[in-house]
Parts: C-alpha cells; sequence; structure tokens
C-alpha cells in the first residue's frame, strides 16, 4: 500500500492538471487514462482537430481504450532489458506501470501527461509507415502534441 501511496503523491506533484479525490484513489484506468489524454484534449480545445493524418478525436476515443495496470515489484521488457517505468502490451491494448519505478519520478522533470501518452501510443499501436517500427519510439509524436497543448 506504501508504494501506492507514494505514486498518489508522485501524480498530485506532477500532474498540471487537478483531479477530484475519487479519480486520484481509482482503479489504474481512473488515474492514467486521463493523464494519457490531457495534452490531446488541450490541442483540441484550441480548435485544433488535426497534427498531420491524425485525427485528435479519433485519437481521444482510441485513448479510452488503452488498459491500465500497475505492477509492484519492477519487471524486465522480453529482451531481458531493464525497463524504468512501464512497459506496454499491443496485443491487449495495455500499459503495465511499474510503481516502483514510477515513484523515482518525484522530484524530477520527467512530465507525466507526456510520459502517459508516449505509452499509450505503443499499446495502440501507431506504427511509421516507413520504418514499421513505433512511430513514437523518441517522442515524436508526442512531442508535436505536447508543443501544440503548450502554445495557442
Amino acid at each position: 500500500m506504501k508504494p501506492f501511496f507514494h505514486l498518489i503523491q508522485a501524480l498530485v506533484v506532477l500532474v498540471t492538471t487537478s483531479f477530484t479525490a475519487h479519480a486520484i484513489t481509482g482503479t489504474p484506468n481512473e488515474i492514467f487514462r486521463p493523464i494519457s489524454k490531457e495534452l490531446v484534449q488541450k490541442v483540441i480545445a484550441q480548435g485544433i482537430t488535426k497534427v498531420g493524418r491524425m485525427d485528435l478525436n479519433q485519437l481521444l476515443e482510441d485513448l479510452d481504450t488503452v488498459e491500465w495496470r500497475t505492477f509492484d515489484l519492477g519487471f524486465l521488457s522480453g529482451s531481458g532489458g531493464k525497463r524504468q517505468t512501464s512497459i506496454y502490451i499491443l496485443k491487449d491494448r495495455m500499459v503495465v506501470v511499474n510503481m516502483l519505478a514510477f515513484q523515482n519520478l518525484v522530484g524530477t522533470h520527467v512530465r507525466i501527461p507526456n510520459w502517459a501518452l508516449h505509452e499509450a501510443f505503443g499499446a495502440l499501436g501507431y506504427i511509421d509507415k516507413q520504418s514499421g517500427e513505433n512511430a513514437d519510439e523518441k517522442y515524436e509524436l508526442t512531442s508535436s502534441i505536447a508543443l501544440l497543448a503548450e502554445t495557442s
């Protein structure tokens, strides 16, 4: 229970939008889904509904289908490499958050909405048509949306 309490503290400090007490103490879906949608909603609120060929309203609907789960013991990716905060599972449209590593984000410059959107892009299977790889591997899509969300 203590690691979950530290996550809540981190979210309160790092998340730029306010949530009700219910959302903060809710399930992983109730906590992380709204965070993954935050930047997209800010861009749409400015009247921008497309970024390139990406329909942002459709993206919001897609983000509602991502399943968020948490794990308290840390984990390795399939390749055996360490993952810091989370992994996505494409076939299940799922993101699994490593709560032990997530606690370490407190006091860092990591932007939680950017991280959540990035992981959701992976879980949704946004693929670069030329390379066939994750289209947001280096936060390309996330950074574009974040830049638009922070400018007017």
